[in-house]
Order: C-alpha cells, then structure tokens, then sequence
C-alpha cells in the first residue's frame, strides 16, 4: 500500500472514531443552552412566579410535580431521532416547600418503542 493512500486511510479512521467519541460522551448544544438559560435568569430562593414566568417567557410547557417538589418541563424543538430511539431535553427545577427555587436538572432522555 502506498504511503500516501496509508496516511489517508489512518486519518480518516481517526476522524471518524473522534467523531463517534465526541457524539457518544458528548457536548448536546441543546441541554448546554437550556443550562445557561436557567443559571442566567433563576437563582437560590427566587420566588415561584418567577419561575413560572421564566418558563412562559422561554415557551416550555411546564407542570409542577407536588410529590417530588419540581416544576417539569420539556424544551421544544431539542427532539432528535437516531438509531438508538427518539431523544429530547427535559428540565427539572427542584424547589423548597415554599416553591423558592433550589436548583435545576437539564438532561437529554431518549425512548424507544
């Protein structure tokens, strides 16, 4: 084999086992902007309406969970089939018994049929 064609061959191969790397460990544009979203407008203690109205103002649809003391939500448009099943982000915001903000949860999860 040629030198040349080798040298084509490895690099290729290590583009694309980088590119599998990156894809399975990975950095998912979608919960990153949904994290920096969060931390930008929501801190420790702020108040429920004000989640709320962060969650409105951003357009995901939400629901609070009483038993588990969350607001639950879903960011539109994160959807993202591929072999393995269809994928989106959700986002939990935990918070105190008096509905002041805790801390937030944002995660892809994937399903399958």
């Amino acid at each position: 084999m040629q030198p040349k064609l080798r040298r084509c061959i490895v690099a290729t191969a290590a583009l694309l086992l980088s590119g599998i790397c990156f894809a399975a460990i990975g950095y998912d544009r979608a919960v990153h902007q949904a994290e920096s979203s969060i931390n930008q407008a929501l801190h420790a203690g702020d108040s429920d309406a004000k989640i709320e109205a962060f969650l409105r103002r951003r357009g995901w649809p939400f629901d609070f969970d009483p038993f588990n003391w969350r607001y639950q939500s879903r960011v539109p448009g994160s959807e993202r089939p591929s072999i393995i099943g269809d994928s989106e982000v959700i986002l939990y915001i935990y918070v105190a018994q008096d509905r002041s903000f805790q801390k937030a949860e944002v995660r892809r999860v994937y399903t399958s049929l």
